[in-house]
């Protein structure tokens, strides 16, 4: 597909058609993605909060002591693909059952990307009785565990007035918990400085499991070969199914989808205007994982190599694969293509969503070349919009008029033609030059701020290594005790 129109089509598409809004659009990547500074100071806070939280749980509980390995850190914020404020975060607690015992992971034909998890001899369950429905693993069971282990942890925290607190960075937060579907929400605010601090954690109980648990079946063969854990999660799937509701666990391959996506030059920065676009066009039913994983398609279908063009080049593109799932009434799940994504949607609403990005697609294309700064209405307000103007001002094209004075020939004769048409030519060439350079250089930047959060995340999965290594020693010195 790469080089051709990204919606299927076989009319072929010249790639710096959309060059002249490349500034733009990496002036706008600028203003709505998570400022460096602000994400360095909330992650050593988040990092505090969540080592005191996890000391307390295990305390609280023997339990999760017992089944808890490591965190994951997931979503946007730590795929780099989050727009806007670093003030929400998601955290997978992962857990991992006894391995003296034999369990079978089975998918569920009536709901794609769902597994039920049941335990090999149904009498052997003392250890995690209150967590199993008999011989399944059951969604409510554990959430309503993992509920009380959070308020148990929490009233263990010191208080000032009526709120609980925790000290971090010589800092008091104040700390509240709220349960939204699979995930316990921890609600931070507190003072740092002159700065007023106010951040959502998502904590997810999740189970992880090994290459030899792969799910069969319809489901795709594992991609990323260095990493071979996946997770499930206590979330239900919608409409009729052939086993108890409770006993459904959505699986989940998020270790593999990040590595999927990286080295991919303009993915990432053109994910976050797909999702800024969409909320502009208030397209609620739409996902930020849906978006991921039509991006994740459009690997499969052209490679990482269409994510080499322009960011121009591939936005309007992307626009375009967009418009074709709305139009197809389809996204399927990239790992296992029975599940569609928004095959829930009713048809009304894909329409009315299908037409609002084919009006869109239509105005770039036709109306952007006479002006640049279209496309930032989508994404910014009217101030922001003003200040584009200042901080991105274009090369200044001379009027016909102006190449004609310029010509020398009053008698308008070949010669003049010959001048008009070269200063047009080096103009243009002068625009084309300094639109590239700019573009180089937003890459340049981009791919430095990516290389440090790189760095940082090879940092975290290092602690989590040794998490792991800490917690076996501790059972091993147990064991000898």
């Amino acid at each position: 597909m790469s080089g051709e129109n990204a919606n299927g089509g076989g009319e072929k598409t010249d790639k710096r058609r959309y060059n002249y809004m490349e500034n733009v659009l990496q002036h706008i990547i600028q203003k709505i993605s998570v400022n460096e500074a602000e994400r360095k100071r909330n992650n050593q806070i988040l990092n505090s909060a969540i080592e005191i939280m996890l000391a307390k749980m295990r305390d609280t509980s023997p339990l999760f002591g017992k089944l808890y390995t490591r965190i994951f850190y997931g979503g946007s914020y730590y795929d780099n693909l989050k727009t806007g404020k670093p003030d929400e975060y998601d955290i997978d607690l992962l857990m991992m059952l006894s391995k003296k015992q034999m369990f079978t992971l089975k998918p569920i034909e009536t709901a794609p990307g769902f597994v039920t998890l049941q335990m090999a001899d149904k009498n052997d369950s003392t250890e995690f009785a209150e967590l199993f429905d008999g011989e399944f693993l059951c969604t409510d069971k554990v959430l309503k565990w993992m509920e009380s282990l959070v308020s148990k942890t929490l009233s263990n925290l010191p208080t000032s007035g009526s709120q609980n607190i925790l000290r971090i960075q010589d800092t008091d937060f104040f700390i509240k918990i709220t349960k939204s579907g699979p995930a316990f929400t921890i609600r931070l605010n507190g003072q740092l400085g002159d700065t007023h601090m106010n951040f959502d954690v998502d904590l997810v109980p999740c189970f992880i499991f090994n290459a030899a648990m792969w799910p069969k079946g319809k489901f795709r063969t594992n991609p990323v070969q260095d990493k071979t854990d996946f997770f499930i999660v206590p979330k239900q799937p919608r409409g009729k199914l052939d086993c108890k509701m409770n006993h459904c666990w959505r699986l989940s391959f998020q270790e593999q989808e990040r590595q999927l996506i990286r080295s991919c030059r303009v993915l990432k920065p053109c994910v976050k205007l797909m999702k800024k676009l969409r909320d502009h066009m208030n397209h609620k039913a739409i996902s930020s994982y849906f978006i991921k994983t039509m991006f994740i398609w459009q690997i499969e279908n052209a490679g990482k190599t269409f994510f080499d063009n322009s960011l121009s080049y591939v936005f309007v593109e992307m626009l375009q694969v967009y418009e074709k799932h709305l139009a197809e009434r389809k996204i399927q799940y990239y790992w296992n293509t029975d599940n569609n994504l928004i095959g829930s949607l009713s048809d009304i609403m894909l329409d009315n969503y299908c037409n609002q990005v084919r009006r869109i697609v239509k105005d770039i294309v036709t109306k952007e070349e006479n002006n640049p700064y279209y496309v930032g209405k989508f994404f910014l307000n009217k101030e922001e919009m003003e200040q584009l103007k200042v901080d991105v001002p274009l090369p200044v094209r001379p009027t016909g008029k102006e190449v004609k004075e310029n010509g020398g020939n009053a008698n308008g004769g070949a010669s003049s033609d010959k001048s008009n048409g070269s200063n047009a030519s080096n103009t243009k060439c002068s625009c084309s030059a300094a639109n590239n350079f700019e573009s180089a250089l937003a890459d340049i930047r981009r791919e430095v701020a990516e290389a440090r959060r790189d760095q940082e995340a090879l940092k975290m999965d290092i602690m989590d290594l040794l998490q792991v290594v800490v917690k076996r020693l501790d059972n091993i010195q147990a064991k000898l005790a």
